[in-house]
């Protein structure tokens, strides 16, 4: 098809109906969600012209122990790829991996040519950062890789495409083990009313054994970045947070934090304020200060530890 062809295409997609939309969320039985969920997908797919019956952009609806489903909307990788095509400054592109799992140095590298560019765009993905406990991510990892990597460098290297969804690949499936968003399985397509209690307890089981066997791999990169941003909104810098991390579990680096420091964290959090925040959450005044006053004091007895890092520290801070 030739980029004419392409932009007639495109254009048919563009003002994607409401109609359509709330026919694709009812024939994929995703009527469940609420009003405010439902909308956040019409309005996502309607802004970027993203038609769900192309297989352009997809909703998973994931139930909660206390009630109600999760939202996650995704694109597929193709979807990049088109867009760029359509720009017409696409010049060609090319994604291998190098490395091996066994050596730990596995990676995807892709390699994107632009007209309007002298040099190509080169970028690469880890294996280690975004491997999921998953069926699909244990037999096909070059393949999920390659797919993380299409999509972060046409992003990158096409950012006048902007504010698409992410491929699913990118998202690691929601998982919280408090009562306050424990995910018991994906909604069926069928719009089925009945969650069937042995199925539910099948996957909890499935989901145990996924925790227990990765307790000690390393953490992927978007889970310790949300750690990191966490710890900044509390007003504890990148310093202090290095602090943190090796006096409670040793670790000298964020990239060093395994799956079990994280639910670690998350059991300090729910033993400080009850429970552990749900996404988007606010938390009140008082309990930021709960969670600020102890992550300070946990700071404070490394340094009390290693007192010439308080003196550098001291200095730093003169300077800025």
């Amino acid at each position: 098809m030739g980029l004419n062809d392409s932009i007639v295409q495109a254009k048919q997609n563009i003002g994607v109906s409401r109609e359509t939309l709330e026919q694709y969320i009812f024939s994929s039985g995703l009527s469940k969600l609420t009003t405010e969920q439902k909308e956040f997908f019409i309005q996502l797919a309607q802004k970027n012209s993203l038609d769900p019956f192309k297989r352009e952009i997809h909703a998973i609806a994931r139930a909660r122990k206390e009630g109600g489903y999760s939202l996650q909307v995704v694109t597929g990788y193709e979807v990049y790829i088109k867009r760029a095509e359509l720009s017409g400054k696409l010049d060609g592109w090319l994604v291998e991996t190098e490395g091996s799992i066994q050596g730990k140095d596995l990676k995807a590298v892709i390699t994107i040519y632009r007209k309007d560019w002298k040099n190509p765009f080169k970028y690469e993905v880890e294996y280690l950062e975004y491997y999921q406990p998953t069926p699909i991510w244990q037999s096909k990892p070059k393949s999920m890789l390659k797919k993380v990597a299409i999509s972060q460098g046409f992003r990158m290297a096409f950012t006048e495409i902007g504010g698409f969804p992410y491929i699913q690949e990118e998202l690691p499936e929601e998982i919280d083990q408090t009562n306050q968003g424990e995910i018991i399985q994906e909604l069926p397509e069928d719009s089925s009313e009945k969650v069937a209690v042995d199925s539910q307890k099948k996957d909890i089981l499935i989901q145990e054994k996924y925790e227990k066997d990765r307790m000690d791999d390393l953490l992927p990169h978007n889970y310790f970045l949300q750690f990191k941003i966490m710890m900044n909104n509390l007003g504890i810098n990148d310093k202090e947070i290095h602090f943190v991390i090796d006096q409670l579990w040793g670790v000298k680096s964020f990239t060093e934090m395994k799956w079990k420091n994280y639910y670690q964290f998350r059991n300090i959090v729910d033993g400080i304020l009850g429970r552990y925040p749900k996404k988007g959450e606010v938390i009140s005044v008082s309990e930021k200060k709960k969670l600020v006053d102890h992550f300070k004091s946990v700071a404070e007895e490394y340094l009390e530890k290693y007192p010439e890092l308080k003196n550098v520290k001291e200095e730093t801070n003169g300077k800025e």
